[in-house]
């Protein structure tokens, strides 16, 4: 079995050959290319682990790689080998996010060391990461959630969706309904919004002249998926189990029952057993959207994917507003120190707006946003935000809920001091209903 898929990028024939016969004989799955061009068409075409390079190519230099490599779907972790090193090299190098610099001529046991140290924390391409499209990471709790959605793919069993805001639940909805057999539609409908039009309408339709059909209508023969479920109001609650229990349903003021055979795929974010305790949700209808439970985790909770996701959604962002720009080793770390409560989808807007608004190629730790680099700083945006607040009030609830109101395991669970958790409640006024 291979240790990883490494490519080899050196213009001299007899270093190449070299580099290929020890990695080779380390396990090591090796390609080789004779310049930068070649290496960046063999990245473009296939997934490697690591690419060794060298500094000094023709048609494209090792930094041009470096800097093209992270562009790639998957971008692979990167050592530059030259005879030419310098200091300002080296740490271009190291900015660009080169994992190690060697000068020749080197040790080959020190280069196979540092070849299982790279790939080591590198996640190997094809060993874990989810099947599902538009997920990225390799934790076992994504790989769990994946192997659920892939197993009832093509069951007509309703499925909840459960996790923080932020932490994909559209995309493994709609990943579900993709790979699915399922011919028609995916229809969204948030159970939260507060629009003009009424909720029954945009869900069941309006009978009449001028009607329109409603989400189950235009899911027919699709998925219907509705997000932030625990927020559907107690009638409509009613109106939806009818639904999942007989397939029928009228429009808004008619009296013709209608049929639809939509899958029906449902999302939350906070605990409906506690809301149905609380008797503010159905509790036949949530065993009945129940059938399956898919449990996505918080970003904290999967730290070992941060490095996967940042280089991805670096790609994404560089690949729509035609940029080229890495963030720097300390920016990474005050990323990494960061608690993420708005997820993977605030990663993803964080560094969007880094890569926008980036003065150089690099993203330096001053250019990434106050509420990130210091959250609880006076005056930055999104920790003193409502919609922050509100993300950290739920979790507050959540975790209180789940542990009973006991102070103590919820604070153990939320990571924080038992003090921290006092001030937080009285903060937000959260007491335990009698």
């Amino acid at each position: 079995m291979s240790m990883g898929k490494v490519l080899v990028a050196e213009d001299n024939a007899s270093m190449r050959d070299v580099l290929v016969m020890a990695l080779e004989a380390s396990g090591y799955e090796v390609s080789a290319a004779e310049n930068g061009e070649e290496a960046l068409a063999r990245l473009k075409g296939e997934p490697f682990d690591l690419v060794v390079s060298d500094l000094k190519m023709p048609k494209l230099d090792g930094m041009g790689l470096l800097r093209a490599s992270r562009e790639v779907r998957q971008p692979p972790a990167f050592i530059m080998i030259t005879a030419h090193g310098s200091i300002a090299e080296a740490v271009e190098a190291t900015n660009l996010g080169a994992v190690d610099f060697i000068e020749k001529p080197f040790d080959l046991e020190k280069l196979e060391f540092i070849v299982a140290e790279a790939i080591g924390a590198h996640a190997p391409v094809g060993s874990g990461a989810s099947p599902l499209e538009g997920v990225i990471g390799s934790s076992a709790a994504l790989l769990e959630a994946a192997d659920i959605i892939q197993r009832v793919a093509d069951s007509q069993l309703p499925v909840l969706i459960v996790g923080e805001t932020g932490t994909g639940k559209q995309v493994h909805a709609r990943a579900l309904h993709e790979i699915g057999s399922r011919k028609g539609e995916f229809v969204r409908l948030d159970c939260e919004r507060s629009a003009n039009e009424p909720l029954e309408s945009l869900l069941f339709g309006v009978d009449g002249k001028g009607g329109e059909a409603g989400a189950l209508e235009k899911a027919r023969d699709g998925t219907l998926f509705l997000d932030a479920v625990d927020r559907l109001p107690l009638g409509l609650q009613s109106r939806l189990l009818r639904y999942l229990q007989d397939k029928c349903f009228e429009r808004e003021g008619g009296t013709k029952s209608l049929t639809s055979n939509a899958r029906v795929v449902a999302a939350t974010d906070r605990d409906l057993h506690a809301l149905v305790q609380a008797q503010a949700f159905r509790e036949d209808l949530y065993y009945s959207i129940n059938a399956v439970t898919v449990s996505l985790p918080s970003l904290r909770d999967h730290m070992e994917d941060f490095a996967s996701l940042l280089a991805y959604f670096t790609e994404r962002a560089n690949r729509e507003h035609n940029r080229h720009v890495a963030f720097s080793p300390r920016a990474e770390t005050v990323l990494r120190a960061y608690d993420w409560p708005g997820n993977v989808l605030e990663l993803k807007n964080v560094v969007e707006r880094c890569v926008v608004i980036a003065a150089g190629d690099v993203v330096s730790e001053s250019e990434i946003p106050e509420h990130v680099r210091n959250p609880l700083a006076r005056g930055s945006r999104a920790s003193l935000s409502n919609e922050m607040e509100d993300i950290e009030k739920r979790r507050l609830v959540d975790a209180l809920e789940k542990h009973q109101w006991n102070q103590t395991r919820a604070a153990r669970a939320l990571r924080i001091g038992r003090t921290s958790l006092q001030y937080k409640m009285k903060k937000y006024g959260l007491t335990k209903s009698r």
